[in-house]
């Protein structure tokens, strides 16, 4: 079985009801937490997907880890902090399902991850594969940074996947330069890198993509197999020395962009994992990232992507993905 171990902040989310004026559900939230709870239900038990962080000993934490649980995510490397509580985002959208985010983590107990040596943690970071994100580096102090980017270094040189979303906040980081040095150095490290455009030209300073130049971009960042999301344009796939461009239908309902490229990323690499070539993966994850966008919440309703779930028999091995 592939163990899959998916390192980061989980969130409280609140959403907007959408119909009532000051109404608001509570839902997961969090990059790499969606990413997780989309890759165990489309993969089941095929697969082990371990969600690694640190939370709270309050009733909230106990909701985040029991609503992990019941996805079927393995929670045996959450270490619960005494006192303290996690991060809660408030999300509300425009008419045409852009996203605007409120924030309340600064002391969210995720910021402490790998800051000393833990069994659990040390423990889940000898999966298959590893996923992690620009916020993942943007919320730990400096030093278990340092120690994330080293180990993922390590992993992918003995064969693990590395997976890095880039997902750059400028709130979390004290200065644009610092996030560029960390995420720069994470990219380097990776095997699978799954950046935005937005995020790719702040990586390089550039006001704006070169048209058609992207690639040389990507590849002067990385040599990692990339795929590039562009918020409405093509996707861009480039390894290897050679690039493709995929453009794709995006004239579904658009209610909450919410939880899109995190979805669209973990429908990728699941994709790939049960067998599907680069083309059918990438068609896979925009129809993965369509459904979710169609509902409001990062997190849609398990029985509204039911039938987008990989069977046992589709599910082969980590081979697959090389």
């Amino acid at each position: 079985m592939v163990s899959i171990a998916v390192i980061g902040e989980p969130l409280v989310e609140l959403c907007a009801d959408g119909k009532t004026a000051g109404l608001f559900r509570r839902q997961l939230g969090g990059d790499t937490l969606n990413m997780a709870v989309y890759l165990a239900r489309l993969l089941g038990d095929t697969t082990s997907v371990r969600y690694v962080t640190r939370l709270g000993d309050d009733p909230l934490s106990d909701w985040i880890v029991a609503e992990l649980a019941a996805e079927g995510i393995d929670v045996s490397a959450i270490r619960r902090m005494p006192g303290m509580v996690p991060g809660l985002s408030m999300i509300e959208t425009d008419a045409t399902g852009e996203r605007s985010f409120t924030y309340w983590r600064s002391t969210s107990p995720a910021r402490l991850m790998l800051s000393e040596a833990d069994p659990a943690e040390q423990a889940a970071l000898t999966a298959d594969i590893l996923i992690f994100s620009g916020i993942t580096l943007a919320v730990v102090g400096e030093a278990a940074r340092a120690r994330l980017i080293s180990i993922a270094r390590e992993r992918a040189q003995k064969g693990t996947m590395v997976v890095f979303d880039t997902n750059y906040r400028p709130t979390l980081w004290a200065t644009v330069d610092i996030a560029r040095g960390a995420m720069r150095e994470a990219l380097r490290a990776a095997t699978l890198v799954m950046p935005s455009a937005e995020d790719l030209q702040t990586l390089r300073g550039l006001d704006a993509l070169p048209h058609g130049q992207a690639h040389s971009v990507i590849a002067e960042l990385t040599e990692a197999e990339c795929v590039l999301k562009t918020g409405g344009g093509p996707v861009l796939h480039c390894h290897a020395g050679q690039h493709r461009e995929f453009l794709l239908d995006r004239s579904g309902p658009r209610i909450d962009t919410t939880g899109a490229g995190d979805s669209f990323n973990a429908g990728f690499v699941a994709a790939r994992l049960s067998g599907y070539d680069i083309t059918s993966a990438i068609q896979f994850a925009h129809a993965l990232a369509s459904r979710v966008v169609a509902h409001r919440g990062a997190v849609i309703p398990a029985d509204a992507m039911a039938d987008l779930a990989f069977t046992p028999q589709t599910v082969s091995s980590l081979s697959n993905l090389t």
